[in-house]
């Protein structure tokens, strides 16, 4: 018995020394976590081929792998590709190529790791202008894999070398029995039209995407099953839905934005509430263009960093991936707490310039291991530092609060109340909020930080705590000193039976009469 305790003392304290792990036992642990990431959640049969569907949560991606007879072909693909290497192991089957319908700009994706994995080739439509060998594909270019015909159909849009893959199996139908549509069309919507900035307006994509719509992919037939590369949870659209699959037909009936044939009620609708783009959009896309650098994933997680002094600056992004209850005991002075999850990989995305040097805080090899993976799905290259070693090297430890329901409302109630700062989106404060709060949506908070007073206390609240903790970081980092988070956010405080209020409606306008110029 003294003997395995005395070993177990000796893993734990190997797990938060400074000492590299052993590269096998981490190309290990990486292949394990992205195998796991990487959710297949459907094998669909088709005539003379079949489709599996893998979902990546944290980032609402949907990929697929396209096969038949042997022959297998990846479609959109993550960066990380264990899990298409498992399945097509299990299956017996070769990757003869990789497919992606537009360069991404939510995640870097596999097609360069493919060629050098697969040594196959990768499909991409030639007005995409790529960096990276290629085989450049045109409208009605068509691929064979095993018995099915993959077809190519330029579909301009939500970018303006966005492509979808019609595929028809044996003997061939008329209409496609399946259709891959990017970020063309999504199940409930339609992709976003607005993320090239001034590259090209997005009144003029808008435009593209209804013809693409209109005059091709709901002309494909009632019956072809589409399969996107997002769901519900991803930026690259609005409303999108749950369901990982539907039907041109479905679609026609359900889909908000296809029931109205009226382009300038359609362009006006699709450039309209769409959610904030995170910032290392644009530069994930031009890295999916150059073709992103292989990683070695054995040597994961990237460089550990030293405890050096500097650290605590504005020269670094420090993001602690520990829980809060951590956090809160004792963090890096400029910390911003993002508590490793699914949520992770996109608020690190919306708040975290891509330039800046980003240093994970982390418990153990593990941590640092998930975390390092998430991220580096979306284009960053962080580092590694384990707080036990800033507090060994004797740096100095900050400490915030995240204070309860009660603990709140006394302070509301005193004769220098705290600023209440609500940082979930308009439609979320609209709907309920904490009397008298201000609202910052935290997407919005860098550029709008400067409108509170760094001087007077503050309580920063979200629905359930996690995005509180992020506003609190970010804003300690612009200087407030006095800044704490509401534990449980606004969740907490309703279930408390505590006052809640919400936004008026705006009244309909009464009808307006005609003017008539006759006499």
């Amino acid at each position: 018995m003294k003997i395995k305790l005395f070993a177990l003392i000796l893993l734990v304290s190997g797990l938060c020394s400074a000492q590299p792990v052993n590269p096998v036992q981490k190309k290990m642990d990486v292949t394990k976590l992205s195998t796991e990431a990487y959710k297949l959640i459907g094998d669909y049969e088709f005539s003379g081929f079949r489709v599996a569907q893998f979902l990546l949560p944290e980032l609402s991606h949907f990929s697929y792998i396209l096969y038949s007879d042997d022959k297998a072909m990846l479609v959109d693909p993550g960066r990380d590709l264990h899990a298409y290497k498992a399945f097509t192991e299990k299956h017996k089957l070769k990757i003869i190529g990789v497919y992606l319908t537009h360069p991404h700009a939510d995640f870097i994706a596999g097609h360069t790791q493919a060629i050098a994995d697969f040594k196959c080739p990768v499909y991409i439509n030639k007005a995409s202008k790529v960096d990276f060998p290629h085989d450049a594909v045109y409208d009605g270019t068509e691929i064979k894999i095993g018995k099915a015909v993959l077809k190519i159909v330029t579909t301009p849009g939500h970018t303006p070398d966005s492509t979808c893959g019609y595929v028809y199996g044996e003997p061939r139908q008329k209409h496609p029995a399946c259709i891959f549509t990017g970020d063309t069309l999504f199940v409930g919507s339609v992709g976003r039209p607005d993320l090239l900035g001034v590259k090209m307006p997005a009144s003029r994509l808008a435009e593209m995407l209804y013809f693409s719509l209109w005059n091709k992919l709901l002309q494909a037939g009632d019956n072809a099953v589409i399969f996107p590369a997002h769901g519900a949870g991803s930026l690259c659209g609005s409303k999108l839905d749950k369901k990982p699959f539907s039907t041109i037909g479905e679609q026609k009936k359900t889909n908000e934005y296809l029931k109205n044939s009226n382009q300038k009620r359609f362009i006006a609708l699709v450039m309209s509430n769409l959610p904030a783009a995170p910032g290392y959009f644009s530069h994930d896309a031009e890295i999916n263009k150059k073709g992103p650098k292989v990683v070695d994933w054995a040597s994961l997680p990237n460089k550990h960093t030293l405890p050096f002094e500097s650290l605590a600056s504005q020269k670094y992004y420090v993001i602690d991936v520990r829980t809060h209850e951590q956090y809160e005991k004792g963090h890096i002075p400029g910390s911003i707490p993002i508590p490793a999850s699914k949520r992770m990989t996109s608020w690190v995305g919306q708040v975290v310039p891509v330039k800046f040097r980003m240093i994970l805080v982390v418990d153990n090899h593990e941590q640092a291991n998930d975390a390092a993976l998430r991220l580096i799905r979306i284009g960053y290259k962080p580092q590694y530092l384990f707080f036990s070693e800033w507090v060994k090297a004797g740096r100095k430890v900050s400490k915030t609060r995240f204070i309860s329901v009660e603990e709140f409302a006394k302070k509301l109630d005193s004769d220098r109340p705290p600023i209440i700062l609500d940082v979930r989106t308009q439609e979320e404060f609209d709907t309920e909020h904490i009397p008298n709060s201000v609202h910052i949506a935290l997407t919005k908070l860098a550029d709008r930080a400067i409108y509170l007073d760094p001087l007077k206390p503050a309580v920063s609240v979200c629905r359930n705590g996690y995005r509180g903790g992020i506003a609190m970081g970010l804003l300690i980092r612009y200087g407030f000193r006095n800044i704490e988070t509401l534990k449980g956010g606004f969740l907490a405080w309703k279930q408390a039976g505590k006052p809640v209020a919400s936004m008026p409606k705006p009244k309909q306008p009464m009808p307006v009469k005609p003017h008539s110029d006759s006499p």
